[in-house]
């Protein structure tokens, strides 16, 4: 598949360069996927962008690049790998260098008083040159994509086709614009979190999962919701657990340390029978890890985090569809259960951007019932475990507490009212458990026959379009529900054998299928650097391994 390579300095504006070439590509019939990679340093460190492009659609990105446009040499030596025979290199520098267009953009850049900061606005102007835009239209999308600078701007872009190549292009068809979105991942989450109900937002910024409070600040009056900066993840949380009380659906975000931080108001939540929902987007650990990449290894921490036995559900979107009515659908879960509910996602699916075929309206809400009973007991004992909700301002006393607690709020440590307590939370456990098996899609499955290969989160992204370069039939079973686990439905799938393919470096999502279903994987393919599979890589290792 065709794709485009921009890599630079932070702060040269690669990610935005990146952005604005997707739109044109979509603007000229070409769907496509952007993974941005950066460091995690404001300025100096190497970022860069990659976009997978075709007529179709395109579910993550491949690592060799067509075109690829460097700002300096270090970046071309960093890329060496994604350098093909073919790949037509333009870079930033004085000198000529073999297979490469070099051009000397810093100098010109320097006579005119340009900053580095400025050279995304190059290669948005040399690939557009290069796939056939004329200059009045490159000057009207750089018009169009940038409001502030607009006359340097129209500077940069003139000097970079003056000094670009005549002879060089990029035979691109130009088709009819496609008509579906360029979404993240992170703002399909945020959108869904509306779609069910969302008043208040709260969150401390921890990539990858950031952006979805970004985004949700910008949409707040659009969509008349309260969105907060806590000062730590810690305050998030609680803040979060408070708006519910008051019947505010509430939600809050982090990344894999953020929710380490948030683990005992979790545990609260449990206890007090708190309807609330908390995105990990995780990223690899220990401790601050790799700030910025991708992991799967928060899958046993966040399925098992808590102190003490409640009911939770934990979910992860296997697209970015998903991730729109996953959110709403854990939103309701909920609330309709009282319970706190984890939505789990990487990098891979929260960062980066697709095009989706998604109607935002699509979403049936799931109900919730509430109490107007003069007699409110907020813990009030009941055959299924579920207790009836009611707000302040009431009639009756409405007491949450964190302690263990009788039916009316009041704290007790008496065995037998305590016993009672417990063994309400297992039956809300239990018909909650009940609930989903039978209402809720926990197994998304592409594909009606050939080999089995099972996968979780944005993993199911690569593997999606890995199977486009094999010659044989595959079924790919995506799990949704980690918490509760689909085991009778696995039960009736895995009657053969099956390749695991996750991105732990033990294998976490393997154990799990073997501890809840005891089918163990013929292979299971792990990658664990915090980048995402490419998927002619994994093509060829999924027909080695299935052939082994």
């Amino acid at each position: 598949m065709p794709t485009i390579l921009i890599a630079g300095k932070a702060g040269e504006g690669v990610k935005k360069a990146s952005s604005i070439l997707a739109e044109q590509l979509n603007q000229i019939g070409y769907k496509c996927f952007q993974y941005d990679d950066y460091q995690s340093v404001i300025k100096g460190g190497h970022n860069f962008s990659l976009i997978t492009f075709e007529r179709k659609a395109v579910y993550s990105c491949y690592q060799q690049a067509d075109i690829a446009f460097f700002t300096d040499k270090e970046s071309l030596k960093i890329h060496q790998e994604r350098i093909q025979d073919n790949t037509l290199i333009i870079i930033n520098c004085p000198e000529e260098m073999k297979k490469a267009v070099c051009i000397d953009f810093k100098k010109s850049f320097s006579e005119n008083q340009i900053e580095e900061s400025f050279y995304g606005v190059t290669a948005i102007t040399i690939v557009l040159k290069l796939i056939g835009y004329s200059k009045e239209k490159i000057i009207e999308v750089i018009e169009h994509s940038f409001k502030r600078d607009q006359s340097r701007n129209q500077i940069v872009s003139e000097i970079s086709l003056s000094l670009m190549y005549d002879e060089f292009n990029y035979d691109l068809k130009q088709h009819k614009p496609v008509t579906s979105r360029f979404y993240s991942g992170n703002s399909l989450i945020a959108l869904g979190l509306i779609a069910g109900g969302l008043d208040y937002y709260t969150g401390y910024p921890m990539t990858p999962a950031s952006t979805i409070l970004h985004y949700l600040a910008k949409k707040k009056d659009e969509f008349g919701i309260i969105v907060q900066h806590a000062e730590s993840e810690l305050a998030s949380v609680n803040m979060a657990i408070g708006a519910a009380f008051s019947g505010a659906r509430a939600a809050t975000g982090s990344s894999g340390g953020g929710i380490c931080l948030m683990v005992e108001a979790f545990s609260m939540a449990g206890m007090t029978e708190t309807p609330l929902v908390l995105i990990n987007s995780s990223r690899p650990g220990p401790a601050t890890g790799m700030s910025t990449y991708s992991a799967q290894s928060d899958l046993k921490f966040i399925l098992n985090m808590g102190h003490g036995e409640f009911p939770r559900i934990v979910a992860s979107p296997v697209n970015f569809e998903d991730a729109f009515f996953l959110s709403a659908e854990l939103m309701d879960l909920a609330w309709k259960f009282q319970v706190p509910t984890v939505l789990l996602t990487e990098k891979h699916l929260s960062e980066s951007m697709m095009n989706v075929d998604i109607d935002l309206n699509d979403y049936n809400p799931i109900t919730t019932e509430f109490s107007d009973d003069d007699n409110y007991l907020r813990y009030k004992i009941s055959e299924d475990g579920l207790s009836p909700l009611a707000f302040p301002p009431s009639k009756s006393m409405i007491k949450w507490n964190s302690n263990e607690h009788l039916e009316n709020g009041v704290r007790t440590d008496q065995a037998q009212e305590a016993l009672q307590m417990i063994e309400k939370r297992v039956r809300k456990g239990n018909y909650l458990k009940a609930y989903i098996n039978e209402n809720i899609k926990m197994i998304d499955m592409i594909g009606n026959e050939g080999f089995l290969l099972l996968t979780y989160g944005s993993t199911g992204l690569s593997v999606r379009e890995s199977v486009k370069h094999l010659e044989f039939n595959c079924r790919i079973v995506q799990i949704r529900y980690l918490e509760p686990f689909p085991k009778e439905q696995l039960d009736e799938i895995l009657t053969e054998p099956f390749i695991v393919i996750e991105q732990s470096i033990t294998g976490l999502f393997a154990e799990l299928i073997k501890e809840k279903t005891g089918r163990i994987a013929k292979s299971v393919i792990k990658r664990y650097d915090g980048r995402p599979f490419d998927p002619l890589e994994l093509a060829k290792e999924i027909k080695e391994r299935i052939n082994a």
